[in-house]
């Protein structure tokens, strides 16, 4: 059983405490996995399928997201894996932005993992896979974006 950091809340977790974690998880889908692999922080195999990276930060931020499109040039097997603070008070960008950000993960291609660290365990949960997205068309907005577009005489806002 992984234990999580001790005496740590989720605003002071490290981002090797979410190595372990994330490691034992892709071990237990039958991975070989290595630290620091070229600059990626988790590097996984299995078999002859496509490596798998994982990027670790201890907050989803652009920078992370920029690693794992970086990351992508050399496979599309590619997820960022930040601790889960989808339930602290503070205002994160996971929690106040769930919806957004998984929209914005499977645009890009990238996977999401949540680590979670509870009192006795730590759950590791894989929330997308990546995955190549054709985002959907609404053919209702564009209606109504063409309409108002036809109804205006002129160009007279700036901005």
């Amino acid at each position: 059983m992984i234990r999580p950091p001790r005496g740590r809340n989720i605003g002071s977790v490290r981002e090797t405490d979410l190595y372990a974690p994330v490691k034992a998880y892709l071990e237990g889908q039958g991975y070989t996995v290595r630290a620091e692999v070229e600059d990626c922080d988790v590097v996984a195999r299995r078999g002859d399928e496509p490596l798998v990276v994982v990027e670790l930060k201890k907050t989803l931020n652009l920078e992370l997201i920029l690693q794992g499109v970086d990351r992508q040039k050399a496979t599309d097997a590619v997820y960022v894996a930040v601790p889960d603070d989808r339930r602290v008070k503070r205002k994160t960008l996971l929690r106040r932005s769930y919806r957004e950000v998984l929209r914005l993960v499977k645009l890009l291609g990238l996977g999401l993992i949540v680590v979670e660290f509870r009192a006795r365990s730590t759950k590791v949960d894989v929330v997308v896979d990546p995955a190549p997205d054709e985002p959907r068309k609404s053919p209702r907005k564009k209606r109504r974006l063409l309409r108002e577009f036809e109804a205006l005489s002129g160009d007279h806002n700036v901005g």
